[in-house]
């Protein structure tokens, strides 16, 4: 995850989501256009793999973060 998405201040009871989704983010799908949003398949198969169980308001924070991250990104 390249520092400048990092984000500036976060709970620490909230490392374990971050780190699911910088996780997530390395193994996204890239094209001409730039980095592709998660989907609801690739998580299902990033927690399957892994062995995770998030909840559903987990997925939507990992969510949440994918779509600042890609704002982030179109940014640059």
């Amino acid at each position: 995850m390249p520092t400048e998405l990092e984000p500036l201040e976060k709970p620490d009871c909230l490392d374990y989501l971050w780190s699911w989704f910088c996780d997530l983010s390395n193994g996204r799908q890239y094209s001409e256009s730039g980095p592709a949003a998660l989907t609801y398949n690739e998580i299902q198969a990033w927690a399957s793999l892994t062995k995770s169980d998030p909840d559903v308001w987990e997925v939507g924070m990992l969510r949440q973060l994918d779509r600042a991250f890609l704002e982030e990104a179109g940014k640059q």
